[in-house]
C-alpha cells in the first residue's frame, strides 16, 4: 500500500498537481504583514512620545526665558528705585557747619561762598581717584590727583581738586564725568585748581547728568566742557582762566579758553553764577559734538570774554534757547559784547539782561 502511494505521489508531482512547501508560503504572507503593521504602530508611538517630549521642552525653555524677563525686569525696577532713594538722598543732604558759616548765599557767587570752605580740616589724598561704587560720598578731601567718576549718585563736597604734578600730554579735566551711567551726581563746595598750570588741563569734563553746586573753578584752560545732556551748573564761581599764546590744542595758535563750553547736549541749566575771566567766552556753544538744544542761561553774572556768551557757531539750528535776567560786567574785548547771535543758527531771544554798572538793557549783537 505505502508502495502505492509513493507511486502516486511521484506521479502527482511530475504532473505538478501538488506545490510542496505552496501552503507554508501562502501562510506566510499574512505573517509578513501583521510584522510591518506592528513595526509601523511602535514608530507611530516613537515619533508621538517624541512629539511631546519636544513640546515640553520648548514649554519649559519658554518659561525659563519668561522668569529670566521678568527677574531682569524686577531687578531692573528696584536699581531704578534704589538710585532715586540715593539722588533724593543726595539732594537732601544738610549742610556742614563751615559751609552754613560762609556769607549768605546770596548775590554774586565769589571766593567767599563757594569752594571747599577755608576752615575746612581735609585730608590730602595722593594720587588719582576713581569712583566705582554707586552712592559714593567724598567728603573733606585735598585730592592731588585726578579724579574719574564711574558710577551713579557719587557725592563730591567740601574738597579740592588738583590733578596731577606734571602737566599730561594730552587735554584732560582735573575731574571727568565721562562715563555712560555715571548721573545723580552731586559737586557741591568743591574746588578745582590746579597744582600745575598746563595748556592740557581743564577743570571738569561731563558728559552725563547731574548738578554742580557752589564750585570754585579756575586757573585752567576751559572752565568746564559740556557734551551731554542734563548737566545743571548753579551758585558756582569760575573765574581767572589761563591763556596760552601758544596751545597745542589749538595747532599752536592762541588758546580758546571758556569759562564754559558747551560742545552738545539737551537740558543745561546755567543758574545764577558768575561767569568771568575767560578770554575766548564766559558761554561758547560750539556744538563740535552733536546738537544742543533747551540751553538754559538765567540769572547769572556774566563777563568778559570777545563777546561774553557766543550763540554764533553754525551746525544744527538750536532750539529752546534762553538767556534771560542776567547782568553783564563790560570786560569784552569787543566793546559791549553782552552776547552775539545770528538768527539763522538759533532760536534765542534774549529778555531782561542788563550792564550790571546801571541797570540799562545789555547788548546783542548780531553775527553775520
Amino acid at each position: 500500500m505505502r508502495r502505492i502511494l509513493a507511486v502516486f505521489l511521484a506521479v502527482a508531482l511530475a504532473l505538478g498537481l501538488v506545490q510542496v512547501g505552496a501552503g507554508a508560503a501562502t501562510a506566510s504572507t499574512p505573517t509578513s504583514a501583521s510584522s510591518q503593521q506592528t513595526s509601523a504602530s511602535h514608530q507611530a508611538r516613537a515619533a508621538s512620545s517624541a512629539g511631546v517630549v519636544a513640546k515640553k521642552a520648548a514649554k519649559k525653555k519658554a518659561a525659563k526665558k519668561a522668569a529670566k524677563k521678568k527677574a531682569k525686569k524686577k531687578a531692573k525696577k528696584k536699581a531704578k528705585i534704589k538710585a532715586a532713594l540715593l539722588a533724593a538722598q543726595i539732594a537732601n543732604q544738610p549742610l556742614d557747619a563751615d559751609v552754613a558759616q560762609r556769607p549768605a548765599d546770596t548775590g554774586p557767587p565769589s571766593a567767599a561762598n563757594t569752594g571747599a570752605p577755608a576752615s575746612a580740616n581735609l585730608t590730602v589724598h595722593h594720587g588719582n581717584l576713581t569712583i566705582t561704587k554707586a552712592g559714593t560720598l567724598i567728603n573733606g578731601l585735598d585730592i592731588r590727583g585726578y579724579v574719574h567718576v564711574k558710577a551713579p549718585n557719587v557725592t563730591i563736597k567740601r574738597s579740592i581738586i588738583r590733578g596731577g604734578s606734571t602737566s599730561p600730554s594730552q587735554s584732560r579735566g582735573l575731574l571727568a564725568i565721562v562715563t555712560a551711567g555715571a548721573t545723580g551726581y552731586l559737586i557741591e563746595d568743591v574746588t578745582l585748581l590746579p597744582q600745575v598750570i598746563s595748556a592740557n588741563h581743564d577743570g571738569v569734563k561731563v558728559n552725563q547728568a547731574g548738578t554742580f553746586r557752589r564750585v570754585d573753578s579756575s586757573k585752567t584752560v576751559d572752565g568746564m566742557v559740556i557734551y551731554g545732556d542734563g548737566v545743571r551748573v548753579e551758585r558756582s564761581y569760575l573765574h581767572d582762566y589761563t591763556h596760552f599764546q601758544n596751545d597745542p590744542n589749538q595747532g599752536g595758535n592762541p588758546s580758546h579758553g571758556d569759562a564754559i563750553q558747551v560742545q552738545a547736549g539737551r537740558n543745561i541749566n546755567l543758574v545764577g553764577n558768575t561767569l568771568q575771566g575767560a578770554k575766548n567766552a564766559a558761554v561758547m556753544i560750539t556744538q563740535d559734538v552733536g546738537v544742543t538744544k533747551n540751553l538754559a542761561i538765567n540769572n547769572n553774572w556774566i563777563d568778559d570774554g570777545w563777546c561774553s556768551l557766543n550763540y554764533k557757531s553754525n551746525g544744527a539750528y538750536k532750539t529752546g534757547m534762553q538767556v534771560n535776567n542776567n547782568r553783564f560786567g563790560r570786560g569784552q574785548s569787543f566793546d559791549n559784547c553782552a552776547v552775539i547771535h545770528k538768527q539763522a543758527v538759533s532760536d534765542l531771544v534774549p529778555t531782561g539782561n542788563v550792564w550790571d554798572d546801571n541797570g540799562q538793557p545789555a547788548t546783542i549783537k548780531r553775527g553775520g
